[in-house]
């Protein structure tokens, strides 16, 4: 449970005007009470009196208050809901006649069950609780400081004002589909997987004969030369080895685009992120035996390192549907293409080979595969299109893209557009796949 922050000061103190009125009421009835002759109706009138003179008498309480939040789950899945429970305490040494709270949950989380206001009398130490359910929409969303009103005990001055209460968050993430698998390769190294390295070794490729040392394996000796010349020789093989390939999600404010006919469609229109990330899932799915990474090209460069095998692919899953922009917009990310480049750089386990899954949306991240595949690195490009639109702006968006695509193949590196078509098919057409 996050711990609060004490009511106390900076806060306004008013008058509630609760018994605004009643001296008239009290005035009118003594005198119906002298009139009359009645005592009753004039004790009646004294005691309406009171009420109100003791309030403005009274002075307004200094309440120390402290509210606690704890939201279980914190990370609810899709159409499910999440409990928050939330308490005040009073921390100060005077009693607390009327202690009111109302919670602050984010905006478009909205409340399904249960009350977000509370109210009691606190002694000293003592605590209230209240608990509601909400509704998570996709992304993460912060809570606001709750509000707290403190009455005295005649209802006649209130202190109000927001507690401080330590940042809490919900947040809920659509986890993306299972997809088919892709079976892809960046260009110039062959299909992901075991490919040959420039070592001789164990492997299944002859590379070389070397003399015979003692201990050798009787299995790697070559008997057929032996028995042609009486020479002991040992056989080595060229050494294959799991690549490293690392793909990079372009999840920066930039790429928060979508293929739609105009304004109406992109509010439901798939952005390029997402789509980066179900491509990447799709290719993920078509390296054999590859150690797989993950950069996001976003604030921080969230970054998973490379693994391989069935836990490591939960992680892959799990970090690919956690990318920055797939449930909200993403964080800006101001950078030059060199800047990515370093930043990814910095990521990059030496010799590995990259795929970049961006919308080419602007120079800077085809530099940044540039300056990647000048480092000595083997870059490919899967890039869904984000243009739809037919108007001036959406053709020369949709120029600009293309030009960016065919100075990305000029340098030498293979380019998947992806259209409105099946990803596979987008892959065939590119000469990617193997």
């Amino acid at each position: 449970m996050t711990d609060g922050a004490g009511l106390g000061a900076g806060l306004d103190a008013t008058r509630t005007g609760r018994y605004r009125g009643a001296l008239a009421v009290a005035a009118v009835v003594a005198a119906l009470g002298a009139l009359a002759g009645t005592p009753v109706l004039l004790v009646a009138a004294v005691v309406v009196a009171v009420v109100p003179a003791l309030g403005r008498a009274s002075e307004p309480p200094e309440p120390d208050v402290v509210v606690d939040r704890v939201v279980r789950p914190p990370d609810p899945a899709p159409g499910e809901t999440a409990t928050v429970e939330f308490a005040a305490r009073n921390a100060g040494d005077a009693r607390l006649a009327d202690v009111r709270v109302v919670d602050a949950p984010p905006d478009g989380v909205d409340v399904v069950d249960g009350s977000r206001a509370l109210a009691a009398a606190l002694a000293p130490d003592e605590s209230a609780t209240a608990t509601y359910e909400v509704a998570v929409p996709a992304g993460e969303h912060a809570f606001d400081d709750p509000f707290v009103a403190v009455h005295d005990a005649t209802g006649s001055v209130a202190v109000t004002g927001r507690v401080t209460v330590d940042e809490t968050t919900v947040a809920s993430t659509a986890p993306l589909p299972d997809v088919e698998a892709v079976t892809v390769a960046p260009p110039a190294s062959g299909r992901p997987g075991r490919r040959p390295s420039d070592d001789a070794g164990d492997g299944i490729s002859f590379d070389s004969l070397r003399e015979y040392r003692r201990g050798d394996p009787a299995a790697r000796v070559d008997w057929r030369r032996y028995a042609r010349t009486g020479d002991l020789a040992t056989v080595r093989y060229r050494e294959r080895r799991a690549p490293t390939v690392m793909l990079l999600v372009d999840a920066r404010e930039r790429a928060h685009l979508a293929a739609a006919a105009d304004a109406e469609d992109a509010e439901t229109a798939e952005s390029a992120i997402r789509r980066g990330v179900t491509a990447a899932r799709r290719i993920v799915g078509g390296f054999d035996l590859a150690h797989v990474g993950v950069v996001a090209l976003a604030p921080e460069y969230p970054t998973l390192d490379p693994g391989v095998g069935r836990e490591h692919a939960h992680r892959l899953r799990a970090f690919l549907d956690a990318v920055p922009g797939v449930a909200g917009a993403p964080e800006p990310l101001d950078a030059d293409g060199r800047d990515l480049a370093a930043g990814v750089r910095a990521r990059l386990p030496r010799n590995a080979q990259v795929c970049l899954c961006t919308p080419a949306c602007d120079d800077a991240v085809v530099d940044a595969a540039t300056h990647l595949a000048a480092a000595g690195h083997d870059v490919g490009v899967c890039s869904p299109d984000p243009t739809a639109r037919t108007d001036a702006g959406g053709r020369l968006a949709a120029l600009e893209r293309r030009a960016r695509l065919r100075a990305l193949r000029r340098r030498g590196i293979t380019v998947v557009d992806w259209g409105d078509e099946p990803l596979a098919t987008a892959f065939d057409r590119s000469g990617w796949t193997t």
